[in-house]
């Protein structure tokens, strides 16, 4: 009897073989797709987690501060040289399909307080941020979200894109397609018949908080006084548009609202009148009386 295996068995076990290491390749594959995918979508989040928590710490602290009210008066001596805060709230959106060029607000930073030396009392730090977004250098299809923080100096112009020193811009997440915002006002209107309170939603892409010019008045010309101008008016909520590259070269698209809570910008809630706690009054007062008259019965 010879020893050995015929050429079926060897052809058996080759295809036996080859079905095995086929499957063991498929699932090779598939896990490393798998892992390709969880790596893109990890990165992905984490770039959008990043920006919504500082736009939400920022936005929500938004605010107009008590510098712009200060106005430049003439009284027949040196005007002063201190100039109101321009760009209170601003934002450009001329970038293709209303792509945002930059965004920029001032703001609380809820972390960081101090004690005032003449109150002693605990106060918010005071800044200005700008969100601005640039294209990539080293990939023609990217931009990067670039923020600058300064609290030394509130006025705009020192905010630049070449700015050095406190006001330098650090780049906060890159592999962005797109960024585009909508900026959200109510207004509130009462119809005088019905008596019913109506709301309405405007979205722009570009916000400029710049009230109109103040009017002079006065006699002389010399003494012309300008008047107190007008407060600005802050967006109600703001509505980002997000779309972020993996690495698969493929983008996926995020929409967040974020409120500002500050109440200039808000629609003014109407004080209801003292009828209704007069009346309560009244009726209690009635019920005591009603009540001590039952007692010395």
């Amino acid at each position: 009897m010879k020893k050995g295996f015929t050429l079926i068995e060897i052809m058996i076990g080759m295809v036996i073989a080859g079905i095995l290491s086929a499957g063991l390749f498929n699932t090779i594959t598939q896990v490393g797709s798998v892992q390709q995918t969880i790596s893109g979508l990890t990165s992905i989040y984490g770039r959008l987690a990043i920006f919504q928590q500082q736009i939400e710490r920022d936005l929500m602290g938004a605010f107009v501060p008590m510098q712009y009210d200060v106005l430049p008066t003439q009284t027949g001596q040196k005007q002063s040289e201190q100039k109101p805060l321009e760009k209170i709230f601003y934002a450009e959106s001329k970038g293709k399909g209303g792509r945002l060029d930059y965004l920029t607000f001032i703001t609380t930073n809820p972390l960081e307080i101090y004690f005032g030396v003449k109150d002693v009392k605990l106060k918010p730090r005071v800044a200005r941020v700008v969100y601005r977004l640039v294209p990539d250098p080293k990939n023609k299809l990217w931009f990067l979200l670039q923020r600058q923080e300064g609290a030394s100096d509130l006025s705009f112009e020192k905010y630049g894109k070449d700015a050095q020193g406190d006001f330098r811009a650090f780049t906060m997440i890159d592999g962005i397609r797109d960024i585009s915002v909508q900026f959200i006002s109510i207004e509130q209107k009462e119809d005088k018949e019905s008596k019913k309170v109506t709301h309405t939603y405007k979205r722009q892409k570009n916000w400029n908080s710049k009230p109109d010019e103040p009017k002079k008045e006065g006699g002389a010309k010399g003494a012309q006084q300008p008047k107190e101008r007008s407060w600005p008016k802050l967006p109600n909520q703001v509505e980002f548009t997000f779309s972020l590259w993996d690495a698969n070269k493929k983008y996926k698209t995020f929409t967040m609202t974020i409120p500002i809570e500050s109440m200039v910008g808000s629609f003014a809630q109407e004080e209801k009148k003292n009828d209704e706690s007069s009346d309560d009054a009244q009726a209690n007062s009635k019920k005591e009386s009603e009540n001590k008259v039952e007692e010395k019965k």
